[in-house]
């Protein structure tokens, strides 16, 4: 078991947290990622920390959650595959996860601003509302 193994499964669990993955599949991802690059682990997560055990000790991690990036959680599971699937050592399985969690937004708060606009004068036609409500 090496440290790259370790840092690449810690550093896997904190991002899945931070993607907003669901506790009961970020436990079953970890457990999965830890076997295949050879680590002994088990994982335990909450809302806002992770326990991971490991035959050098046990960490505990508090981790603030994501509100649910899709984008990430899709190249996380990827990145997941991969490592299972024997395409991904835990060097370089280790540094997609760190690409992932560093990379830039996919729109800016602007586009955000005017994609929210829209959607709601679109909800606001569709409950029967006018040009007034769609406005406001």
């Amino acid at each position: 078991m090496s440290p790259p193994s370790l840092a690449f499964v810690e550093a896997y669990a904190i991002a899945l947290q931070h993607a907003g993955t669901p506790a009961h599949r970020l436990e079953a991802a970890v457990d999965h990622a830890a076997a295949a690059v050879g680590v002994k682990a088990a994982c335990s997560a909450t809302p806002t920390g992770l326990f991971l055990a490991f035959p050098e000790g046990t960490h505990l991690l508090r981790v603030e959650a994501g509100a649910g990036d899709l984008g990430c959680l899709v190249a996380l599971d990827g990145i997941g595959a991969e490592v299972g699937a024997g395409t991904l050592d835990a060097t370089q399985a280790l540094a997609a996860v760190n690409a992932v969690e560093t990379r830039a937004p996919l729109y800016t708060p602007a586009q955000e601003l005017l994609a929210h606009g829209v959607l709601a004068a679109g909800a606001a036609a569709l409950f029967g509302g006018g040009p007034r409500e769609a406005v406001v």
